[in-house]
């Protein structure tokens, strides 16, 4: 009997299927998809540091204590920040995003970390805030303030291995169970290294490294073997196109790596059947719910059936294979009608 129970199955990267084997599918997003893709689409009315001011006398007047602040995308300055910094009307702010605003850099960002105002900060996202670099994150990490902060998100930011030896050392960030580093290029492999090894990271349970191009296999085993990473459910490596099958399955075979339910290898290219034999043929992989392999072009026929028997991968819900054209129509009947999977719901 088919799969019944997939929400979502895109075809157009499986080169060799037919049009009437679809039939069978329903390809369009739950309702609660396209609600979370409505609410990614917001954005904050606060462009400028004079509507951040205006704000910021508002909530003064009113009394109002936020609880989120969504300032991306806008064109805040240090002097946008600094008032941040100094509002007693961020005493209750958890959430912080300055995604993508530019107009920042080290000087506001060090203002804003060491302020008690922001005692009660949990999530900072600064990604693609290119102009904030090592000497924000050093003081961000050596500070009291921030001793609360559950995640934080530098991918793309100017940071090189004095942000991997902060985080890694001295660090106040006790409590971090997010971090994201992706298209942190100039972090060697070896500072990264001495992160995943070091106790800051007790904590974490989700870790984003896309676009790392230092990461190897050898950087993968490592990471893998650290005892500090044991709670990691999470783990995004997608771009990291040096990882290949020795990698995976050093990752495959650690007891560490025991709590992951999210992998994201995608464009990974040097990932073969192999690799992803490795993936599903280990017991330590058994929580896994969400694999990615989109652009993992070796992989073919043989081990998407190998998964397709799997009973490690009983757990698993999404499934993305997209670019993968070596894989056949009947390797990808055997997912849609296995016995193993049968909590698959999204097939790319």
């Amino acid at each position: 009997m088919p799969h019944t129970r997939l929400e979502r199955f895109h075809t157009k990267n499986f080169f060799l299927w037919r049009k009437k084997e679809l039939g069978i599918l329903n390809p369009f997003p739950s309702s609660r998809f396209l609600k979370r893709v409505a609410m990614s689409e917001q954005r904050t009315s606060i462009k400028t540091d004079e509507d951040l001011l205006a704000w910021l006398e508002q909530l003064q007047r009113t009394n109002e204590f936020p609880n989120d602040i969504e300032l991306a995308h806008s064109e805040i300055t240090n002097d946008g920040l600094i008032a941040l910094a100094n509002s007693p009307a961020m005493a209750h702010v958890k959430s912080l995003s300055l995604d993508w605003c530019n107009g920042i850099d080290d000087g506001g960002l060090i203002e804003l970390v060491v302020s008690p105002c922001l005692r009660n900060l949990k999530k900072l996202s600064l990604e693609f805030c290119m102009r904030v670099g090592d000497k924000a994150v050093e003081a961000l990490a050596s500070s009291s303030c921030m001793a609360g902060l559950e995640s934080l998100n530098l991918s793309c930011c100017a940071i090189t291995d004095a942000t991997a030896t902060a985080l890694a050392h001295d660090s106040c960030l006790t409590s971090l169970g997010s971090l994201n580093i992706g298209l942190g290029q100039r972090i060697s492999r070896e500072a990264l290294v001495g992160l995943f090894h070091s106790p800051t990271m007790a904590k974490l349970t989700k870790l984003r490294l896309g676009s790392c191009k230092q990461i190897d296999d050898a950087t993968l085993i490592e990471m893998a073997d650290s005892p500090h990473l044991a709670r990691l459910s999470l783990l995004d490596i997608n771009w990291c196109d040096k990882v290949g099958d020795n990698g995976v399955a050093g990752l495959a075979a650690s007891k560490q790596m025991s709590n992951l339910t999210s992998l994201d290898l995608r464009y990974c290219r040097l990932i073969s059947d192999d690799g992803l034999n490795a993936l599903v043929n280990s017991h330590h992989m058994a929580r896994l719910q969400a694999l990615e392999l989109l652009g993992c072009f070796r992989i073919g026929d043989q081990a998407v059936k190998a998964l397709a028997n799997s009973a490690q991968m009983a757990n698993l819900c999404v499934l993305n294979l997209g670019g993968c054209s070596r894989i056949g129509n009947r390797a990808v009947n055997a997912l849609v009608t296995s016995a193993h999977i049968q909590k698959l719901t999204v097939l790319n």
